[in-house]
């Protein structure tokens, strides 16, 4: 753990070398049979987020990246306690842009199963507000994969949901900064397979231009 804690940072590894990094540490991990201890979980999960976004962000192949994601979604599964301390460690992340905010997006993607659903209400709630929460950040843009990262969130978004956090937090971000919303605009928009009430959503949202 340790090397992939080294390899993570940024300019270590190739996007494609950090897929390689995160197929080694998984498999080795999925080859304990012993649960793992809290001080490798505390490591683990912003090591195996920061190896994501290196992935994302320095493959050309997007099969490089999904392999990736798919490779971490596995380990999650098999180990229940890191998708449980990946939750636990969101509630003490702060919402400003930096490494950490992107390893947590990054590990979004790994969250929902095989096929697209959560294994709770709580989890994609907590995703949710991750996301939303980093919308109203003045300033920097999200990192270019955020909207692949959480395609299984928007496509599950509810209509009290898009009233409540995605609506709110779009309102909230055109008014902070305009230029930098209007690119997260399109992509929410077209991320979510619910029929909204458009034409009222589209006004409030013209208005806080």
């Amino acid at each position: 753990l340790d090397g992939a804690q080294q390899l993570s940072n940024p300019g270590m590894t190739t996007g494609l070398g950090a897929v390689h990094v995160i197929d080694i540490l998984c498999a080795a991990l999925q080859a304990r049979a012993a649960p793992l201890d809290k001080a490798i979980l505390c490591s683990l999960i912003p090591t195996l987020g920061q190896l994501l976004h290196n992935a994302y962000s320095g493959s050309r192949r997007r099969a490089h990246t999904a392999r990736a994601v798919t490779t971490v979604r596995a380990l999650l599964q098999q180990k229940p306690d890191a998708r449980e301390n990946y939750f636990e460690w969101l509630s003490s992340l702060s919402s400003e842009p930096g490494s950490a905010i992107n390893a947590a997006f990054a590990m979004a993607g790994t969250i929902p199963n095989s096929r697209g659903r959560f294994m709770s209400s709580v989890e994609h709630h907590a995703l949710l507000r991750l996301l939303c929460s980093s919308l109203t950040v003045a300033g920097t843009p999200l990192p270019a994969y955020t909207y692949q990262a959480f395609a299984t969130v928007l496509h599950n978004v509810t209509e009290a949901e898009w009233d409540e956090y995605l609506l709110a937090a779009l309102l909230k971000a055109l008014k902070r900064t305009p230029d930098s919303a209007l690119s997260t605009l399109s992509p929410v928009l077209g991320s979510i397979s619910l029929d909204l009430s458009i034409a009222a959503s589209t006004a409030l949202l013209i208005d806080a231009l």
